[in-house]
């Protein structure tokens, strides 16, 4: 039997269409980079690495807009699958190493930092 229920409007019907229709781009694209995750080899919650810290901000670019740069930079190889939790363990391309060196020179600095005698 069929629910019953609110009919869809034509806004809903057009959003869940363009949904599944996105959806079924990035199921492609996925499909495109192996599927799994490239360190642990899992297949459910992935995310795409960005191997070249990408220039230009998500929230500026609709999905359509977004997966089109996703396909360009994964047939360029400049993007990998990665499941959420190894996405978030690598982090951002370059940024430990800036990190880890700000910390080194800051220690440095800190040690050389010649000690202030009082005046006599």
């Amino acid at each position: 039997m069929k629910k019953i229920g609110k009919p869809q409007s034509a806004w809903q019907k057009s959003k869940e269409r363009t949904l599944r229709s996105y959806k079924k781009r990035r199921d492609e694209l996925i499909a495109f980079l192996g599927g799994a995750c490239v360190d642990c080899g899992a297949t459910t919650d992935l995310a795409f690495d960005h191997l070249i810290e990408r220039t230009w901000d998500t929230r500026k670019l609709n999905r359509w807009i977004r997966m089109a740069v996703y396909w360009r930079e994964a047939q360029a190889g400049h993007l990998e699958l990665r499941c959420r939790s190894c996405n978030s363990k690598k982090g951002k391309p370059g940024v430990k190493k800036v990190v880890n060196l700000r910390r080194k020179v800051g220690k440095k600095v800190a040690k050389k930092a010649p000690k202030k005698t009082s005046p006599q």
